[in-house]
């Protein structure tokens, strides 16, 4: 390899490296499993810009059996170290003091057999709590 293919590579090296550092990362990083409909999930970005959640997807597996219902988050974003939390519009008023987004959907109605994951808009887990 010449001295300049090498300065090409170190260059696209060092490039990838500080790009990847800017890439927004976005995982479930809370779970709350209270009595009743005392639900929440909470979805952290630890990047460095906002996740606009186009085709995202908050899913839950009922008692693991492989489908998935799914509460759609295209109309939602995460600004750069932030989280939204989910919550079940039904839980306790100290739930959802602490909520970004309530709502009835079945994904939120969830027990400890109901595996709970983060979809890409393929249909692909990218996180999941089982």
């Amino acid at each position: 390899m010449t001295r300049t293919n090498k300065k090409q590579w170190l260059a696209l090296a060092v490039s990838s490296a500080l790009a990847a550092g800017a890439h927004a990362e976005i995982f479930i990083s809370q779970y709350v499993e209270g009595g009743g409909y005392n639900k929440a999930v909470e979805i952290a970005n630890s990047g460095d810009r906002d996740v606009t959640l186009t085709d995202y997807q908050l899913a839950k597996s009922p008692n693991g059996n492989g489908s998935w219902d799914s509460l759609g988050l295209s109309s939602y974003t995460i600004p750069a170290h932030s989280v939204l939390v989910f919550a079940n519009s039904k839980a306790d008023e100290a739930v959802l003091a602490l909520t970004s987004v309530a709502t009835t959907h079945q994904a939120l109605n969830f027990n400890g057999d109901d595996p709970i994951a983060l979809l890409d808009g393929n249909g692909q887990v990218l996180d999941m709590l089982v």
